[in-house]
């Protein structure tokens, strides 16, 4: 298997990005959701800095359970189980890194809010 080709996600495409998701997410465009949650699965991107990172796997999450919300078949259906691992994935990319100067602080505590509320 030939793994994906790196590209780099600046923080302007990370803004487009985030905006977009929750466009989709406010119009609950369920197929155009699903169609970039399978793009994010094959996409192997490099960021900026961790906090790019950990934007990125949150707004991914938020798709996922949007998806999950909206069939709502089982606990252990997979959109539920890539919405929590990529809530688990947003705090991790974050470490102990300190917010870049002029950014609204994507903190562990919202973090862990979303995640409650996803499971």
């Amino acid at each position: 298997m030939e793994s994906n080709e790196q590209v780099l996600m600046d923080s302007d495409s990370l803004t487009f990005f985030t905006a977009r998701a929750d466009e989709l997410i406010d119009r609950k465009d369920h197929r155009a959701i699903k169609s970039t949650c399978d793009k994010c699965k094959e996409a192997d991107f490099i960021f900026e800095s961790p906090y790019d990172e950990s934007c990125y796997y949150y707004s991914v999450a938020n798709l996922y359970t949007e998806l999950y919300s909206y069939s709502q078949l089982d606990w252990f259906y997979d959109d539920l189980s890539m919405a929590v691992l990529y809530f688990r994935k947003a705090p991790h990319a974050i470490g102990e890194s300190p917010c870049p100067q002029g950014k609204v602080k994507l903190g562990h505590d919202m973090l862990r809010v979303n995640f409650g509320n996803c499971v």
